[in-house]
């Protein structure tokens, strides 16, 4: 998906290889979902949940995830690089980390 402006609901869906360039994913909701091998990357997912997800190499490049909700989600080699993290930050200024 490139540069569209969508709000997708993956509610308890399996994501698998799967690349997010340029996309507004503003509020889409990823509850429940199982995400494996996705890279997001210059995306803006402002307000968007991923509760009770599982995250296994996902990885979030240039990404804008102010607001987001990462509750109880569980995570496997999650990398954040040049991110907006849900307070606000910069993943840099929290050790590469926004959860």
């Amino acid at each position: 998906m490139r540069g569209n402006r969508v709000c997708i609901d993956l509610h308890g869906a399996s994501v698998v290889n799967s690349n997010f360039l340029g996309t507004k994913l503003a509020l889409s909701m990823f509850e429940d979902a199982r995400l494996r091998d996705v890279r997001f990357t210059n995306a803006d997912m402002l307000g968007a949940f991923f509760d009770g997800a599982s995250l296994t190499r996902v990885t979030f490049t240039d990404v804008n995830l102010k607001d987001v909700s990462f509750e109880n989600v569980q995570t496997q080699g999650v990398t954040f690089t040049q991110t907006i993290c849900p307070n606000g930050r910069m993943s840099e200024d929290q050790g590469g980390s926004c959860l």
